[in-house]
């Protein structure tokens, strides 16, 4: 019987400071070594490669969830910190100034009770969105894209942005889970 217990004592000691070790295992630890940082997120997306690369929407749940923050052009693929790789287009247009002027303009886009008006929106690089909260109730813009989201919008609050990349940009209401896209030309 003394014998059964201290095999079951030594295995357990083994199993344990396996667990234990450095406090980092598994994915935790893929994500350290990988120059991530293991961190809490306000939503089931976090900063995944599949949801950075998604075509279509995709739904991010409103739960508190672990994950690895890879930076800024970076995602994490489950077991490292994956370049994003864009694509860019480098081409030379002469336009006249005035056409130039307008291509900065301000895209406005309002924050209604269930849904972004308009949902989906053109623009050129270095175009600044402005969402303004329309609506009775308070809202929050994220977007994996943005590094961050816009904080609690009370009614009538805007919060803006400058589009700094050619990618499709993903953004979304934290608190009520309807979606909206901005295509970069």
């Amino acid at each position: 019987m003394k014998k059964v217990f201290a095999f079951f004592a030594i295995f357990m000691i083994i199993a344990v400071s396996g667990c234990i070790g450095d406090g980092i295992t598994g994915e935790k630890g893929l994500c350290k070594s990988a120059g991530g940082e293991w961190k809490e997120f306000s939503n089931t997306c976090v900063d995944s490669c599949e949801y950075r690369r998604a075509e279509e929407s995709m739904m991010c749940g409103m739960a508190m969830t672990y994950g690895c923050e890879c930076g800024e052009d970076k995602c994490w693929n489950g077991e490292s910190c994956e370049l994003i790789v864009e694509e860019i287009v480098n081409e030379v247009v002469e336009e006249p100034e005035a056409e130039v002027e307008t291509q900065l303009d301000v895209i406005y886009i309002d924050i209604l009770r269930s849904e972004y008006d308009p949902a989906e929106v053109t623009v050129q690089l270095g175009q600044t969105i402005v969402w303004t909260n329309q609506d009775d109730r308070t809202h929050a813009v994220g977007g994996a894209q943005f590094g961050g989201d816009s904080g609690t919008l009370q009614p009538g609050e805007t919060w803006n942005y400058t589009i700094n990349r050619v990618q499709l940009y993903r953004f979304y209401d934290t608190f009520y889970f309807f979606q909206g896209r901005i295509f970069v030309e």
